[in-house]
Order: structure tokens, then C-alpha cells, then sequence
């Protein structure tokens, strides 16, 4: 679990096209080096579950790499100076299935967590629809469906989840 905020809490997406320029990015440094299972990019925030399956030391340079490519993007754009992501990004080992099942939910619904909407499922700027559209990605969509036992047992896991933190009850 891979995760980077901005300085001070500031946005680091405004609009679509930074949105779309952060994938573009993240697509040119880490898609050798990883698979992404999990995404999810929130104004000031963005999360993203993912396999290394480079060289370690490469993928830390391809991180860094990342962010002081969009932060100088970002900053010409928006006539702003410095750093744009708070340094170190954070990442967090998943060393369960449990946390393996968990961790893809919580990012998924984390602009929901935040107030960006009540339809977490719909958000735009969030793996989800990859997997419940079938539309091709760049990102791993058969290791999640394979861990969560096919497609309908992942929605199903993520849509109850859901309901458990709502306090709603699912049927069926």
C-alpha cells in the first residue's frame, strides 16, 4: 500500500486534466516496475495498492522520480514553487490476506471517507470501475478478482464492507 499527500494538506489535483497528467506519469515511471491492483486519487491525496516487481532500488528512484515530475508540472502550471508532496511518501507492507482483502476496499472507498461523495462506487478517479466495467486498464485487474474468488465475490466483499461501515444492512 502505497500512499503520498500533499505539503500542508494542499491539493494536488484541481482539475481533470491534473488527474489525467498524474496517471500519465504514473503510467511512464512505475508500470515496468509494478502492478498496480488498486487505485484511487483524492484533491490532496492519492493511494494505490501494488506489487514491486523490480528492483527495489529502482522503484524508490521511480517514485521519486514520479513526484518531482508532476510537482514540476504542477508548479509551472499553477505559477507555484516547491515541493508538492509531503517526503517521504508512506507505504505499508500487506502481510495477510486479510489485509490484502481490506486494503483494495479502503481505497475504493476513500473518496467517500472524505466527503467526495456518497457514491464511492462511481468515483471517477478510482480503479473501481476497471474492475465492475470490464473496460481495459492499466492496472492488474486478475489478481483481486482471482484472490476475491471471481468478480461478483468482489463487489459483493467490497458492497458489504460498505454497508458494515454505514451501519446498512445488504441483502442477499
Amino acid at each position: 500500500h502505497l500512499f503520498g499527500r500533499g505539503v500542508g494538506k494542499e491539493k494536488v489535483f484541481k482539475e481533470e486534466k491534473d488527474y489525467l497528467h498524474f496517471l500519465e506519469v504514473v503510467s511512464i515511471k512505475l508500470l515496468s516496475l509494478t502492478e498496480i491492483y488498486a487505485y484511487c486519487l483524492i484533491p490532496n491525496h492519492y493511494h494505490f495498492m501494488l506489487k514491486v516487481v523490480a528492483e527495489p532500488i529502482l522503484f524508490s528512484r521511480a517514485i521519486g522520480e514520479m513526484g518531482v515530475s508532476y510537482a514540476k508540472w504542477f508548479n509551472n502550471k499553477y505559477g507555484r514553487m516547491g515541493g508538492l508532496f509531503i517526503s517521504p511518501y508512506k507505504r505499508i507492507a500487506l502481510s495477510s490476506d486479510r489485509e490484502i482483502g481490506w486494503i483494495p476496499w479502503y481505497i475504493h472507498r476513500n473518496p467517500m471517507h472524505h466527503g467526495l461523495t456518497l457514491n464511492w462506487e462511481q468515483y471517477q478517479w478510482s480503479s473501481y470501475s476497471a474492475y465492475v466495467t470490464g473496460r481495459p486498464s492499466k492496472i492488474n485487474t486478475s489478481f483481486l478478482i482471482d484472490f476475491y474468488g471471481g468478480l461478483p465475490a468482489m463487489v459483493k466483499h467490497h458492497k458489504a464492507n460498505a454497508a458494515k461501515w454505514t451501519g446498512e444492512e445488504l441483502e442477499g
